[in-house]
């Protein structure tokens, strides 16, 4: 199979989106335009357990019920929302799913309407495109399952018992041959067929065989028999058919490498005595060394980084030795048996599961399958884009050069099998099945890892990474257990959707929208793409040589690391980043807002987001954090201190300014401020003046003011004898309002920027230090530092919060501001403020590294040109060590002995 013959998705044309917005959208009148919303400033956690959000994996996803508060908030029923980064399109789910949200959502937002957004989603990404698509077209269940019950069917026939194995149960106790329930399924000749005449029956046939021991061990073969020997005392078997559900293949590394040894050299003529030197020699015998059968230690659940030859006993690491081929090491599979039910004493049917070694007959399946391959229809598309994932995870060295080198040429039969049977039907009913087909990316390609039983095998999103145990998982199992979920989601879509969403999907450069008009989107909703975090035009490449259009690569937004060996530069994205951000600016009504949510570590790219926003013309609002509970593999790294990884993803409100310029939240009609908006400014200045109050009166106003109780009390007071309505006034719609604005500790209320000590009362002790220069930011890591020492990763998302609204390099410095000022607790990788001693010796070594940098600057060897902050900081520490060195000299201190 070369390309499929059609992109199985209608993506909209410039004409279309135009057309779109003319039907849908609402014209910007600025005379009559009566818009008004306070920026969002709650923090949102969701998980990614909504069966929703799981129906197709992608590499990164926000979860629609994050969104959705968002959408409620910003927006109004009919209203065009657009996201031009709108990978799998949890946009416009959410935006869908806004027409009749869930109550707890709904009671968080007070005030908001119900009833259908529209969307347009854009991404560079035909396969984002694809599955955006079909997230958001709804079709009708019904019709679905009877298609996709037809693909199944179609594909089993076509290649039925490519996944069969068998299994053997001594004929004794419960599997006697005299048993009724055993004879009733034993085949009339079993007694003495030969080993050629027992291919298994269909697995879906409950035909037993009775065989001898010698038949029994024949087909299991020598390997398995020697590793896991049949009962001494049992002569015959009953041979059941069975199902393989995955096979894990292994690594095999040859023993043939260089290892440093310590070796000794010449007699020292000074001391007498041998000096010792590292030297590299040659190891090795030469033998196979399967990793499975060394390095895996299933009872821990882990594979050890060194293990042993175990023909010479050399001690050898993967890296160190030559990967020469891959094998199937374990067969799990199922197969329906007996078991004795005691409570009626009867014998019934059960599904069982169980492991083992890959038989002879194993073997010789995956035998046939490899010949069967060679002349199938199946892909043969070469890899066009050996980029970073490529070169980084050496696939080269795994003569990966093909799409069919992706999958075990068992899986690719299947694959092409079911894909093959629904192109050639592809129609408005059916296209769904495409959708179907690229959900189960990701668990049967030979990127899936084997996982020791948690969690279920898969693989690691956003990587091309081939692990040394990878899993073959049985595709019809797979595409059967999807089945329902994608079911389950049409008839979700249809159920919530209640006919009033409408939607567009475009596939072009988020740069370039040439089909939306000026002024025309009443909000923005984006995830950009996150640097070099992911390199979608490479990762996605799976996807797209099966759907059969590819990612132009030209414009896409991503950073190569310095070893990636690819021409996008940190300059380049930036570049990329200001045309999209100028094109939704152009197109945002104004005064609406745009929400953009980010993640990354590396301050250059967080910088880059920021100065694009700038240079759009977009005002920073403020900045709030997206917990998705569930860590990512590199966000779990960095969560342990391995890796500099944000944990939580940030959220940036940002809104288009007025034409005039004039701030028009100041000058706004009283009629149109909404009563939730009413009570929040009443409580925040509230919050905000009580501390001074409990300082000036503490025997009248304390901390339980801050509760709910008090604060209904409160705005009753306030309220009615301003004539204020208070009907709608009660304690939970205080805790859903205030749980949006404000941060609650011990059941009392604080606000965003307040900083609450140590004290188990919730003591107010100041408010969050205003970085603004480089003393601020030492305040500020000291202040947020001084009661909880934290990694990196979770410092990081609150620096970029704090530094938003800065300019210059200062934003990007938090990690030698952490170096300089901050102590690295090494066993726990968490920084916190230093003791006494230790601040004696941070300022030591950086005394002495000043020194040595401005050494080798004068003489001209330092590596890189040095920022005006490095000069500044070396003229700070050299006149600091000067007076020190003076006051020595006159006795005023103690000289230091380093």
């Amino acid at each position: 199979m070369d390309e499929p013959r059609e992109y199985p998705v209608p993506v909209a044309s410039d004409e279309d989106v135009a057309a779109f917005i003319a039907r849908y959208g609402t014209p910007y009148d600025p005379e009559t335009d009566d818009y008004h919303r306070d920026p969002f400033v709650a923090d949102i956690r969701e998980g990614k357990n909504d069966p929703t959000y799981n129906a197709h994996s992608y590499h990164t996803k926000v979860p629609p019920r994050a969104i959705i508060p968002y959408i409620l908030h910003y927006t109004e029923p009919g209203d065009i929302i657009l996201d031009p980064f709108c990978g799998s399109g949890m946009t416009g789910v959410a935006a869908m799913i806004s027409a009749n949200p869930p109550k707890d959502l709904l009671d968080a937002v007070p005030g908001s309407k119900i009833g259908g957004r529209r969307t347009i989603l854009n991404d560079l990404s035909p396969a984002a495109c694809h599955i955006a698509y079909n997230y958001c077209t709804g079709p009708d269940p019904s019709l679905m399952k009877g298609e996709f019950d037809r693909l199944i069917a179609s594909a089993e026939k076509e290649c039925e018992g490519i996944y069969d194995t068998f299994h053997l149960e001594p004929a004794r106790g419960i599997y006697d041959p005299n048993n009724f329930e055993v004879s009733v399924r034993l085949c009339e000749t079993s007694e003495h067929l030969l080993l050629k005449d027992l291919e298994p029956k269909s697995s879906a046939r409950e035909d037993w065989v009775l065989v001898s021991r010698g038949e029994a061990e024949s087909m299991l073969g020598s390997k398995v028999v020697s590793e896991s020997p049949l009962p001494a005392e049992v002569f015959r078997f009953i041979r059941m058919p069975a199902s393989i559900v995955y096979t894990v293949w292994s690594d095999v590394y040859r023993c043939e490498g260089m290892i440093t040894v310590e070796e000794h050299g010449a007699i020292s003529r000074k001391t007498g005595k041998t000096s010792l030197r590292k030297v590299r020699r040659p190891r090795g015998c030469g033998a196979e060394i399967i990793l499975w059968e060394v390095a895996v230690d299933l009872d821990a659940g882990k594979v050890h980084e060194s293990f042993r030859c175990p023909k010479c006993d050399q001690i050898w690491e993967k890296t160190q030795i030559k990967r020469i081929d891959v094998r199937p090491v374990l067969v799990v599979y199922r197969y329906m048996g007996l078991k004795h039910r005691i409570k009626d004493n009867r014998v019934v049917s059960v599904e069982f599961v169980a492991q083992r070694p890959p038989t002879t007959f194993d073997l010789e399946k995956i035998e046939d399958a490899k010949r069967a391959v060679e002349g199938a229809h199946v892909p043969n598309a070469p890899i066009d884009v050996k980029g970073p994932q490529y070169n980084r995870n050496a696939l080269s060295a795994r003569k990966v050069t093909l799409l069919a080198d992706f999958y075990s040429p068992r899986n690719l039969l299947v694959l092409a099998s079911f894909w093959n049977q629904q192109k050639s039907r592809m129609c408005d009913e059916t296209r769904a099945t495409s959708f179907l087909l690229t959900s189960v990316f990701g668990s049967i390609e030979r990127l899936t890892r084997f996982r020791f039983g948690r969690g279920g095998n898969g693989w690691l999103p956003g990587q091309l990474y081939f692990p040394s145990l990878s899993v073959e998982e049985n595709v019809f199992d797979a595409v059967k257990t999807k089945t329902p979920r994608i079911i389950q989601l049409y008839d979700t879509q249809r159920r919530t959707a209640d006919g009033l969403f409408d939607f567009a999907v475009s596939c072009g450069d988020a740069g370039g929208l040439r089909g939306i008009p000026d002024d025309s989107i009443d909000y923005i909703f984006c995830d950009p793409p996150f640097g070099s975090n992911i390199y979608y035009s490479e990762v996605n490449w799976l996807y797209e040589c099966w759907l059969g259009r590819r990612t132009d690569r030209e414009p896409e937004a991503v950073v190569h690391r310095k070893n990636d060996r690819g021409t996008k530069s940190i300059e380049s994205y930036s570049d990329r980043m200001c045309l999209a951000f100028l094109e939704m600016f152009r197109v945002l009504k104004p005064g609406r807002f745009a929400t953009i949510e980010f993640n990354n570590s590396d301050g250059r790219v967080f910088e880059a987001i920021k100065h694009a926003v700038r240079d759009a013309g977009f005002s920073i609002e403020n900045m709030v954090f997206l917990d998705k509970v569930q860590k990512t593999f590199k966000q779990s790294k960095g969560g342990r201190g391995e890796e500099d990884v944000v944990g939580h993803d940030v959220i940036f409100n940002l809104m288009k300014p007025l034409r005039d310029c004039s701030d028009r939240r100041s000058t706004v009609n009283s009629a149109y401020i909404t009563y939730e908006q009413f009570i929040v400014e009443i409580v925040r200045s509230h919050l905000k003046t009580l501390p001074d109050r409990i300082g000036t009166a503490p025997q009248t106003y304390s901390d339980e003011h801050r509760t709910t109780p008090f604060l209904n009390t409160m705005l009753m007071t306030t309220l009615i004898p301003r004539g204020v309505n208070v009907e709608r006034l009660n304690l939970p719609f205080i805790e859903s309002v205030c749980s949006r604005y404000f941060k609650k500790i011990d059941n009392r209320w604080y606000l965003p920027e307040q900083v609450v000590g140590p004290t188990t009362n919730g003591k107010l002790f100041n408010e969050e230090v205003n970085v603004s220069d480089e003393a601020s930011a030492i305040q500020w890591l000291r202040q947020r530092l001084g009661t909880t020492p934290m990694r990196i990763g979770e410092l990081r998302p609150h620096w970029m919060k704090a530094t938003v609204k800065l300019t210059g390099e200062l934003s990007t410095q938090i990690e030698r501001l952490l170096r300089e000022n901050l102590w690295l607790d090494r066993s726990t990788r968490r920084w916190r403020i230093p003791t006494d001693d230790e601040l004696a010796e941070l300022n030591n070594h950086e005394r002495q590294r000043a020194c040595h940098d401005a050494e080798r600057f004068l003489e001209g060897k330092l590596s890189a040109p040095p920022t005006d902050a490095d000069i500044l900081g070396w003229i700070e520490r050299l006149y600091s060590a000067a007076g020190r060195l003076e006051e020595e000299s006159h006795g005023l201190v103690e000289p230091q002995t380093s």
